[in-house]
């Protein structure tokens, strides 16, 4: 079934000013005071968010007053340029909350990074007036934009927009052809451009029907015949940052770019949420059997809960380690060792990992109370499913990683292009 939205709905809850917003970057404090007033707002609208599939507009409102978009933007645009540690201290008690709206939120920050990339004329245009606008994207090269005077005609279908409804542009992967052929690149392979246009020129489809993630709005969307100008495009693997600075040396999804780390600080947030709900489940259950103790009496749960508090503590320690030593060298030196960006895909893979397992064994843990939608137990299971389905997270990471750690760092490869960020 195909969805279309008028103007009207997709600007509904933007609360959008004219005078342009204050370009001075928020403080940690008033980061960490946002996090914090996003609690009773998930709560309220938790239920809502899984029924519609998509963020409520309360809980929009506050992803862009929040200033947390701001975290990977330049700070000629606004933003923070802030570490990636800082990210995924952010991101994880976001997740905490609820898995769907800290993956919003980990796409619109990771958004913020692309003005860096873009032309200073697009980039202008993008966030110029607004710094916290929201864009969603899907990297895979579905489209097809044939060179024009001044730009390219664009048509396409992409799939995973994570955040549509609440979008002010859109961008997606495109083969670049000159007629009816496609362009070759340096290594004469097709010339692809992630390209941008406004969200009010694309046609929202219904397709997001899912398990987990259901709040995320993921859905897909298509254009046909779009003229988007030169500049407003950048190539995702080579393409380097416009803007000078540690975040931006590397094009954005090669490896030594550590932007992925973002992921799996969600994938633990949705884990810590897991581990919270059963604590707060075996505190006044009373499991049937012939024993009358609560379920956290019960050395079985114990055991259990202990088990799923060390996996995400050691996988988030893992993380934390790796990401700073790597973040430390591309201050230092401008760039990572082979070894140091091999860690930190070991510990962004592996706490995707640990993640899942931590919130399965809770989630079995839970026993028949889990099972029930209105469970956050099941919300937390089936959302932690669907976030480690995300190629960042791919077990086919660690083939890489052990070729580098057994001495064949040629074996590196290029992050491929997912579907969605």
């Amino acid at each position: 079934m195909r969805q279309t939205q008028t103007r009207d709905d997709r600007n509904a809850g933007r609360a959008r000013k004219d005078p342009p917003r204050s370009m001075q970057p928020p403080s940690e404090r008033d980061l960490t005071s946002a996090v914090a007033a996003l609690a009773p707002l998930v709560a309220a609208h938790c239920d809502a968010d899984q029924r519609d599939r998509r963020l409520a507009k309360p809980l929009v409102a506050a992803l862009r007053a929040s200033g947390l978009l701001r975290l990977w933007m330049p700070r000629e645009l606004g933003g923070l340029e802030a570490d990636p540690e800082t990210v995924i201290t952010l991101l994880e008690s976001i997740a905490a909350l609820d898995g769907s709206v800290g993956w919003n939120f980990l796409v619109g920050i990771t958004h913020g990074s692309f003005g860096a990339y873009l032309t200073e004329e697009a980039a202008r245009t993008i966030w110029g007036r607004d710094p916290d606008v929201i864009i969603a994207s899907s990297f895979g090269p579905t489209g097809r934009a044939v060179v024009v005077d001044g730009g390219y005609r664009v048509t396409g279908r992409w799939s995973f927009a994570s955040g549509i409804h609440q979008a002010d542009w859109l961008c997606g992967g495109c083969v670049i052809a000159d007629g009816d052929q496609p362009r070759s690149g340096s290594d004469e392979n097709p010339e692809r451009l992630l390209l941008f246009f406004r969200a009010e020129d694309a046609e929202i489809l219904d397709t997001w029907h899912t398990g987990g993630l259901r709040g995320t709005g993921s859905q897909d969307f298509t254009v046909r015949d779009l003229f988007v100008p030169h500049g407003y495009g950048f190539d995702l693997l080579r393409t380097t940052g416009r803007v000078d600075g540690p975040l931006y040396r590397r094009p954005f999804l090669a490896e030594g770019n550590l932007h992925g780390v973002a992921f799996a600080a969600v994938a633990l947030g949705i884990a810590r949420h897991a581990i919270e709900a059963f604590v707060d489940l075996a505190g006044g259950k009373v499991p049937a059997g012939r024993s009358r103790t609560l379920l956290r009496d019960r050395p079985l749960a114990q055991l259990q809960v202990a088990q799923a508090e060390a996996l995400v503590l050691a996988a988030r320690a893992f993380l934390l380690d790796a990401t700073r030593k790597a973040w430390a060298s591309i201050l230092e030196h401008g760039a990572a060792s082979d070894l140091e960006l091999a860690r930190v895909r070991l510990a962004l893979v592996h706490a995707g990992e640990s993640s899942l397992r931590a919130t399965e064994m809770m989630h079995r843990a839970g026993g028949s109370s889990a099972v029930y939608a209105k469970s956050a137990l099941d919300r937390c299971l089936r959302d932690a499913h669907a976030a480690s389905q995300h190629i960042q997270m791919n077990p086919e990471h660690y083939f890489t990683v052990g070729a580098i750690l057994l001495g064949q760092s040629g074996a590196r490869r290029e992050t491929p292009p997912p579907s969605s960020p």
